[in-house]
């Protein structure tokens, strides 16, 4: 065997493991230090804003970095956190999405409200993973709700309300920070205003359009519509072509129809529904947890290929690693796609034969159900790269 070959095997071999090696090494702790302060500024909580029977709990906090937060994400380091009466059970969480003063909301759909008026404690609290020790006021502030942190009314009046309470925070953090939060002439929220406020209340722009100082617009691009399954259980019949709404993600889609294990939707534009978020009917007011998202017929057509065996190994063995079934069955067929293609080379000598040739074992894995198909064209990609690669050093 030529030099040019061994050193070209090296090269495969090494790819695949470092693949390997990459997936099975833990993702690094984050090391970030305490604020100088964290409170909660003010709380409240209101029920019917998007559908009837629904609730949503709103903070406008402070976590103080003074001129230097960390670089880390904020969803990576702090939480809101709901608690229950005793102040202990955890009930829902949610990452923030700033540090500093900044508004953050737990919305709640009809089937998980909770009993209105009750004590109920909220907190901003660093995640335990990154804070180790929380200490009240450093990088944990708790409030305790009473009968004034509720407000009760049907959807024109708490919609009402929300608006007024959500620029009443937005100029105060104006004042605060010196942003332009809101417009001085206009007295409705900016451009930066709205990017915070949507991120905290997702969805917000639909119930309370004139607290917005200029509309929302996107590009003048044609729409782009998947047909999506969310898998789960459906608390009930949802009522056909009705909208249904992301309780956290805020995307909205279409009901189409329900299948054996979750219902068919279509979503248009880029974003998507979020694993483990509730997705409620608008009319209806039915829900269903996301438990995963299948895009695109023919990847929901290609899940009862796998099998009940397959999908148990699958599973076991991406927990083992600390990933999903589906990522696990994705790596194990692009490390058998990696060794195929080194033996074809071994035996043929020819890069692009051998690249060529294993790719059918990438669309095998998209028939039953072990890669899904926009992972096929990334590793595609990926492939074309390599040959690209390959090719030039080739030819010096």
């Amino acid at each position: 065997m030529s030099m040019r070959k061994r050193r070209l095997l090296r090269i495969f071999r090494g790819l695949g493991l470092s693949l390997l090696i990459l997936v099975l090494v833990g993702s690094p702790v984050l090391a970030v230090a305490n604020p100088t302060s964290t409170v909660i500024n003010y709380s409240h909580v209101f029920e019917n804003i998007f559908v009837e029977g629904d609730q949503l709990f709103y903070l406008r906090y402070d976590i103080d970095y003074g001129l230097a937060p960390p670089l880390e994400p904020a969803s990576d380091t702090f939480l809101m956190a709901l608690y229950d009466v005793d102040g202990t059970t955890l009930l829902f969480q949610r990452p923030l999405n700033y540090y500093e003063h900044d508004l953050i909301s737990i919305y709640l759909t009809p089937a998980q409200a909770l009993t209105w008026g009750d004590a109920y404690v909220l907190k901003i609290t660093g995640n335990p993973s990154i804070f180790p020790v929380l200490t009240e006021g450093i990088n944990l502030a708790t409030r305790t709700l009473g009968a004034l942190d509720y407000t009760a009314g049907v959807a024109e009046v708490s919609r009402a309300i929300l608006g007024t309470t959500v620029l009443n925070s937005a100029q105060s953090i104006e004042t605060d920070t010196g942003d332009d939060w809101v417009g001085a002439l206009t007295d409705r929220l900016t451009s930066l205003g709205a990017v915070h406020v949507n991120a905290a209340i997702p969805g917000l722009a639909s119930v309370a359009p004139e607290i917005y100082e200029t509309g929302e617009s996107t590009p003048e691009l044609d729409p782009s519509s998947r047909s999506v399954y969310i898998v789960g259980t459906p608390s009930g019949p949802f009522t056909a072509n009705e909208t249904v709404i992301g309780g956290t993600s805020g995307v909205i889609g279409t009901y189409i129809a329900v299948s054996s294990d979750g219902i068919q939707t279509t979503v248009v534009g880029v974003n998507m529904y979020r694993v483990g978020e509730t997705v409620t009917g608008s009319t209806s007011g039915r829900t269903i947890v996301v438990g995963s998202l299948v895009v695109g017929q023919i990847e929901k057509e290609a899940i009862p290929r796998v099998g009940t065996r397959l999908r148990n190994a699958l599973d076991n063995f991406g927990a083992w690693l600390g990933m999903s079934g589906n990522a696990f069955g994705g790596l194990a067929l692009f490390l058998v796609f990696i060794t195929a293609s080194g033996f074809i080379f071994v035996r043929t000598g020819q890069v692009h034969g051998a690249i060529v040739i294993a790719i059918p074992l990438l669309l095998l894995g998209n028939f039953v159900g072990l890669l899904s198909f926009a992972v096929t064209w990334l590793v595609v990609i990926v492939v074309a790269l390599v040959f690209a690669i390959f090719f030039i050093m080739g030819r010096f």
